[in-house]
């Protein structure tokens, strides 16, 4: 997004997650089995393989000033000035939070009428699926739940934003959706709170590969600790306290660790930042 609030996007468009809508200039096809790959539940691709090589406008949004944003697996969600959410791209597992456009992918841009009452301050996408946060400090999710993503105490997915009833005590401020797991932060204490798929310790519980968790679970080993922000990648999470240090859990391979011992970590570690020469 630019200064100003206009939105801009670019590369793989084949579930329309790119919100350009259809005959766009600059999309060329991709060759067969290109393309992301399909997410719990699975969706067959369409034909058309497409991507945009340069940024183009979401034209559907140039009246909104666009200040927050979020990329899943197949879609995509902007949060304006005011707090109002606009989702697009693949809605089959409820991920677009708009319970009639769930047949097929959305190539532009709407507004997701359950939360025109709340002021969205934080989104977030996983794979399949959605989360918000309030000026209120409430957290919805929506989309896929086959891994408990969703924190409602199930596995059902959710076609329209549902209130996360186990953190309405919680006042969150930030939350971050990763492949199939879920993170929010407290904004009273910065205290963490994880859900959804658990292999490899990424919702940080300390009990590794059977952790999933459908509800949302305080990880206590950050206890006492002032968190003031979190992200969540595919398998694994991390978090940087209000004094400056930085944590990991999860599967670390991604973040480079030859040290058997820190590839696969269940609880949060503090990460030892060197800078590079």
């Amino acid at each position: 997004a630019s200064r100003e609030g206009l939105l801009w996007s670019w590369g793989q468009n084949t579930y329309e997650q790119l919100g350009l809508g259809d005959g766009d200039a600059g999309q060329e096809n991709l060759a067969p089995g290109t393309g992301a790959a399909p997410c719990v539940g699975g969706h067959a691709a369409p034909s058309a393989r497409r991507c945009v090589r340069s940024p183009s406008q979401v034209s559907a949004l140039s009246a909104e000033k666009v200040a927050l944003l979020a990329a899943g697996g197949d879609h995509s969600a902007a949060g304006t000035a005011v707090g109002r959410v606009y989702t697009w791209g693949w809605a089959a597992q409820g991920q677009l939070g708009r319970p009639a456009d769930k047949n097929s992918p959305r190539s532009v841009p709407g507004l997701v009428a359950a939360l025109s009452d709340s002021r969205v301050t934080d989104l977030s996408c996983g794979a399949c699926h959605t989360l918000a946060c309030t000026a209120r400090g409430e957290v919805f999710s929506w989309g896929c739940g086959t891994n408990g993503e969703l924190g409602h105490g199930d596995s059902f997915n959710r076609h329209s934003p549902e209130l996360i009833e186990a953190l309405v005590t919680v006042h969150a401020c930030a939350v971050a959706a990763g492949e199939h797991h879920s993170v929010a932060l407290s904004a009273a204490d910065g205290a963490v709170f994880a859900w959804g798929h658990g292999r490899g310790g990424r919702l940080g519980l300390g009990n590794g590969e059977e952790g999933s968790a459908l509800l949302p679970q305080r990880v206590s080993a950050l206890s006492g600790v002032a968190i003031a922000s979190v992200a969540a990648g595919a398998s694994h999470t991390l978090a940087v306290s209000a004094a400056g240090r930085h944590y990991a859990w999860g599967s670390l391979d991604a973040l480079g660790y030859e040290n058997e011992e820190l590839r696969s970590q269940p609880t949060p570690a503090e990460l030892q930042l060197s800078e590079q020469p």
